[in-house]
């Protein structure tokens, strides 16, 4: 007992809290949600959760986000999309991850993950591992989707398919920027739109006024056996930036994208945007060729003919 308080008050010292790692299911989960404190670890075991996972004013530090992922990765907890609300929604958060999670559409018009349109900011999110499928009501339904700022994002290591968009950063008119992400090492395929797109950006979000790259690697982006509609939309759509020129690139290196129906590619509606992908026309051949030592090279596409 003495050892614990002893611990307790050299925390008190040093101006931190002592971390908890807290063990939920799908009954209580939602209760150890809202006590969740920088460093802490919220380990979910298997099961359906069947009320979303609603993240408000949670804020984690840089060196010790909140953490909330499967308890066993092998079995993850599958989260159930329900009429009328995102399944992950985001509302000012900064410095979370959430790892391991199956999200299950079940073909309900809403989104899997979501940073929301009245949300003031979205900041260091990671996504990591994810398990994203069925979200293919419309071509409006994401999985995953920034509607409010968002800086610093990671999206690593997720499997998205049979969505309407695969990823779908920044808002239509440009004034929900994403910033500084990187985008890595994902598989998104038969979606209805897009795998990926990044809208324009037609500002910064205040204090971000540095310069900051979004990279985009190691992906692979299908479009075999996607719905052909009267406006089939290719793998990705690149927006322009706005700000001064050299304030902010998006690179792209070794992401494989593939289509055996419609002509693989993305389109750019800007010309500094640094690039190098392989175009096949099969999945399991652009895998195959992606290389982790690949020489950037600068693209030189038209700008897209209508806005993406």
């Amino acid at each position: 007992m003495r050892r614990a308080v002893s611990a307790v008050w050299l925390c008190l010292l040093a101006g931190t809290a002592a971390a908890t790692d807290y063990r939920a299911n799908a009954q209580d989960y939602l209760d150890y949600v809202r006590r969740l404190q920088p460093g802490d670890r919220l380990l979910l075991e298997a099961g359906d959760y069947r009320q979303g996972l609603p993240l408000r004013h949670l804020s984690g530090e840089a060196n010790r986000p909140i953490v909330i992922e499967a308890a066993l990765p092998a079995e993850p907890p599958r989260f159930l999309a329900r009429p009328g609300a995102n399944t992950i929604s985001l509302v000012d958060v900064r410095h979370l991850v959430l790892r391991h999670l199956e999200l299950d559409g079940r073909n309900q018009p809403v989104d899997a993950v979501k940073a929301e349109g009245h949300s003031r900011y979205a900041d260091f999110i990671t996504l990591d591992r994810l398990y994203i499928h069925d979200h293919a009501a419309s071509q409006q339904n994401v999985g995953i989707s920034t509607k409010c700022p968002a800086f610093g994002w990671v999206i690593r290591g997720n499997r998205i398919e049979r969505v309407g968009t695969g990823m779908y950063l920044g808002d239509a008119d440009g004034s929900d920027p994403f910033v500084g992400g990187v985008i890595e090492a994902n598989r998104v395929s038969h979606t209805l739109g897009y795998n990926l797109q990044i809208k324009h950006q037609a500002g910064r979000p205040a204090g971000h006024a540095d310069h900051y790259d979004t990279v985009i690697r190691y992906n692979v982006f299908s479009k075999q056996d996607a719905y052909l509609g009267r406006r089939h939309a290719p793998t990705s759509c690149l927006g322009i930036f706005r700000w001064p020129e050299r304030a902010a690139r998006t690179a792209i290196w070794s992401t494989a994208i593939s289509s055996s129906t419609i002509p693989a590619r993305h389109y750019c509606r800007r010309r500094d945007v640094w690039c190098s992908t392989t175009m096949s026309s099969s999945t399991a051949a652009a895998t195959r060729s992606i290389s982790s030592r690949t020489t950037m090279c600068r693209v030189t596409w038209s700008f897209f003919p209508t806005p993406c």
